[in-house]
């Protein structure tokens, strides 16, 4: 499947799922309270996120360097010699790496367990179930491990429609399951009593939906590893996956910090409630990171993963083995360029429109939280969220050990960045909660600079090392076109003109006519603007598909 199919594909699967999920969503906050919603948000989804991210990213990440998973021997091959018997080795000790990170997330899931409920302060642990809510969480995610040598088979044989069943249908009905959990507390008089079970519940139900539909597919035999024949530990795992996978896992830890560490600090500083009204806006503003951006960053991920290998010798001059259809150069510096864009025109047409979008979406209870602060913050956040991402990708993609190695070491000093900025904004401004997203911009600012650099040394010693030279990336290329910014600052105006006359004053005076019109102008200015880049900015990229690297 090519890079655009996949992206396509996972982008509809987030649009799809998320979109049904949102409007569940709506129901969901006005049946949880604050305090409910804030702890499964951010408490119990801060235990899943570090069980899973610890136990699988970084062998997720190296067994995309591999094709040993690409073909699945039948029992007939098995028995022949020569290389099919190599081929099917290889895949057996791949495959068996696969199941690496169920073996972690045992230990892993019952010492978070432990963790969480020792550290949980009062006004947490005292709600209605929330131990064994709080277990269901640990175990939903060993369940979801299980998945992993399936998950891992999908991705290298470009299975991206099991996976878009498996996931999609997860999200739905885990969303589904909390809804009639909450809507059973409500109309039985419980009074939130269920909350906390109503949200584990869903999540287990997410786990084993994804057990079933790739069990479905490739066998419960899958589930488990397969031993036979083993000699000793060091030859039953593919020994270069698994170089890479301890680094990356240690990575991985890194970038957990830079992550979640947001929810780690609202623990010690932020009380129950403004964790309910810091996970609705974060929701609210991941909408569009799970929708396009997440997707993005993995396609990607594949792409370049596909695309370029790195040797094992060296971290800056990497042996490429690229795509001919899409030169790596070219398809980098589109990315980055539509990044920019598209940045752009949310900066320049969401501002305006948030407090007007709020007064519809916001049940009051969490109006008068910190959530309308923070998803302002969000605003500014994304678009590093986005160039962050696909530089990430590309890092993670082609870099070896050594270089690994060495964004890790950076990783510690970003850390640091990340929270000094948040213990300065804190302390400093009157920003609040909100400070916990422009630190992340800070630490995220310095994560995209290191990214870049190593970006462009890559590109500049691979153009040195080929003989006749090949496609060069250029940062200039990445700036957004000038007709394509002069249309968006047109547009700002334009919409500051119609702010002014439609005469808005009061936002929480509900649904008018004004601000139907004004909601209006700017869907249909942000159309025009878009309709634009496409026609101007969409040549560009077009021309780069199907032409091969060409020498000077």
């Amino acid at each position: 499947m090519s890079t655009l199919n996949l992206l396509s594909s996972l982008v509809g699967l987030q649009l799809v799922s998320r979109l049904f999920t949102f409007v569940l969503n709506q129901a969901l906050l006005r049946l949880a309270s604050p305090e409910a919603y804030g702890t499964a948000s951010i408490q119990f989804e801060l235990l899943v996120n570090s069980i899973l991210s610890l136990s699988r990213t970084g062998i997720r990440n190296a067994l995309l360097r591999t094709d040993n998973l690409r073909v699945i021997p039948d029992n007939h091959e098995k028995k022949k010699g020569g290389n099919n018997a190599e081929n099917n080795e290889a895949y057996e000790k791949t495959l068996r790496l696969a199941h690496v990170p169920f073996m972690i997330g045992i230990p892993l899931a019952l010492a978070s367990y432990v963790g969480h409920t020792w550290s949980a302060s009062e006004e947490t642990s005292r709600q209605p179930y929330f131990s064994v809510a709080l277990g269901m969480y640990a175990f939903s995610a060993v369940v979801e491990l299980l998945t992993e040598p399936m998950h891992n088979l999908a991705q290298a044989q470009s299975r991206t429609n099991l996976r878009l069943r498996a996931e999609g249908l997860g999200v739905v009905l885990r969303t589904a399951v909390t809804f009639l959990v909450l809507l059973f507390d409500y109309q039985t008089g419980l009074n939130g009593r269920l909350a906390l079970i109503g949200f584990s519940l869903g999540q287990l139900t997410y786990a084993l939906v994804a057990v079933a539909i790739y069990a479905s597919h490739y066998g419960f035999g899958k589930l488990w590893p397969d031993v036979s024949g083993l000699k000793s530990p060091k030859t039953s795992l593919d020994q270069g996956s698994l170089k890479v996978a301890k680094e990356m896992t240690w990575q991985s830890l890194i970038k957990l910090f830079l992550s979640e560490g947001d929810k780690v600090l609202l623990l010690w500083l932020v009380n129950l409630q403004d964790q309910g009204g810091y996970a609705v806006a974060s929701n609210y503003g991941s909408l569009i990171a799970r929708i396009v951006l997440m997707p993005l960053d993995e396609a990607t991920r594949v792409f370049f993963a596909k695309a370029v290998s790195a040797t094992p010798s060296s971290s800056d001059e990497p042996h490429s083995k690229e795509d001919p259809t899409i030169p790596v150069p070219h398809f980098f510096t589109n990315l980055l360029r539509t990044i920019l864009t598209s940045s752009l025109l949310l900066l320049t047409l969401a501002p305006p429109y948030l407090p007007h979008v709020l007064s519809l979406l916001l049940p009051a209870r969490y109006a008068s939280t910190s959530a309308p602060s923070i998803l302002h913050a969000w605003i500014f956040y994304i678009p590093f969220l986005a160039l962050n991402g696909v530089l990430e990708a590309f890092y993670s993609a082609v870099a070896d050990a050594k270089a690994l190695a060495r964004q890790s070491r950076y990783m510690i000093l970003f850390s640091a960045v990340f929270i000094g900025s948040a213990t300065l904004l804190f302390k400093l401004t009157n920003l609040g909660d909100a400070s916990l997203i422009y630190a992340n911009i800070v630490g995220m600012g310095a994560r995209i600079i290191f990214c870049s650099a190593y970006a462009d040394g890559w590109f500049k010693a691979r153009q040195e090392k080929e003989e006749n030279g090949g496609e060069v990336m250029r940062w200039r290329d990445v700036v957004p076109k000038t007709n394509v910014v002069l249309v968006i600052a047109c547009a700002r105006m334009l919409v500051r003109a119609d702010e002014a006359r439609v005469k808005l004053e009061d936002v929480g005076g509900g649904v008018s006519r004004g601000m139907l019109e004004h909601l209006g102008v700017g869907a249909g200015l942000g159309l025009v603007c878009v309709g634009v880049w496409s026609m101007v900015d969409g040549r560009a990229i077009l021309q780069g598909r199907g032409r091969k690297v060409k020498g000077n």
